[in-house]
C-alpha cells in the first residue's frame, strides 16, 4: 500500500519541519537532504511512496530534474514542487512537461497537510 511521503530539501531545518508536521498528522515520511539521496530512497521504497515533495532549487540534481526522474519511473506518483518563486515564475522558468502540484514558500502548513492527506488517501485507494 502506498502511504509514505518522500520529502527532498537541501535546507535541513525546513526538511525536518515539514517531516515533523506531516508525522504529527500520522503520516510516514522519508526525508532526504538532496536529490541523489532521494533517488536511493525512491528505489528502495517506490512501491510505498504515495507522494513526492521536492524543493525546486537544490545544488547538484535540482528539484525539477529529480521530479523528471521520478515521473519517468512512475508517472502515477503525484509530485509537489516547493519553491520560493511564484508559480507563474516557476512555470516560465522550468516549463514542466508533466503535471505537478506547486506550493510556494513560505508554506501554509494547514494547506500542505490538506493536500498531502488528499494525495495519500487517493494513492491508498
Amino acid at each position: 500500500m502506498k502511504s509514505k511521503v518522500l520529502i527532498v530539501d537541501d535546507e535541513p531545518d525546513f526538511l525536518e519541519l515539514v517531516a515533523d508536521v506531516l508525522e504529527a498528522y500520522g503520516m510516514v515520511t522519508l526525508p532526504c537532504k538532496n536529490a541523489e539521496e532521494a533517488l536511493i530512497a525512491w528505489v528502495e521504497n517506490s512501491d510505498e511512496v504515495a507522494l513526492v515533495i521536492t524543493d525546486a532549487n537544490m545544488p547538484g540534481l535540482n528539484g525539477f530534474q529529480f521530479a523528471n526522474e521520478i515521473h519517468a519511473a512512475d508517472a502515477s506518483v503525484p509530485l509537489l514542487v516547493v519553491s520560493g518563486m511564484s508559480e507563474k515564475e516557476f512555470s516560465r522558468q522550468y516549463n514542466p512537461q508533466f503535471p505537478y502540484l506547486f506550493f510556494a514558500k513560505p508554506l501554509d502548513f494547514d494547506k500542505l497537510v490538506e493536500i498531502v492527506k488528499a494525495q495519500v488517501t487517493a494513492s491508498a485507494a
